[in-house]
């Protein structure tokens, strides 16, 4: 079994656990370990061939910083799929989004402030099938909600002008 599909088993049997409070508690130790490793040691940029990156967004309650290890598909802008494993909700890195779409995302140490927007019609559909591509278990997943899962576009600029280009954000020491 390789990685990327090791991973999508893990998160079939995780993301349902989620709703409880003890499900939770594992969830954010997993994503406060991942991020840790993929920080300070540069481990878990990948899982299989699917690449990840950390995403930074604004609480949407508590407007304190978020960051969370999402998988994506690379191009100029990069892609997320706000699966959630398949669960019956949205990922809360998503409706982080929704409320406000500046973000900021780390790729290979680099920081850079990004817009998100979700995509829909042809454009979703091109995107979509690109997801699947690069990790199948997102076809698994939407087969396993009745949501359709939101295809979110990564881009560079400002949340009100897009002729602002995006400052990059200085790295941690």
């Amino acid at each position: 079994m390789n990685a990327s599909r090791a991973f999508g088993a893990v998160t079939n049997a995780v993301a349902p656990l989620a709703r409880f409070r003890a499900g939770r508690a594992v969830q954010l130790g997993f994503t406060a370990a991942h991020t840790a490793l993929y920080r300070r040691f540069g481990l878990v940029q990948r899982i299989g061939e699917t690449p990840v990156l950390l995403l930074t967004t604004t609480g949407r309650r508590s407007g304190k910083a978020r960051t969370v290890p999402v998988m994506y598909v690379p191009g100029e802008e990069p892609v997320l799929v706000a699966s959630n494993g398949g669960s019956p909700s949205h990922p809360a890195w998503y409706l982080n989004l929704l409320a406000d779409p500046r973000a900021l995302i780390e790729l290979e140490g680099e920081r850079t402030s990004v817009v998100a927007r979700t995509v829909t019609g042809t454009e979703r559909e091109r995107l979509w099938r690109r997801a699947v591509e690069v990790y199948p278990a997102y076809a698994d997943y939407q087969r396993r909600t009745e949501r359709a899962l939101p295809v979110v576009v990564l881009g560079c600029g400002s949340a009100r002008s897009s002729s602002t280009s995006p400052k990059p954000v200085r790295k941690r020491p």
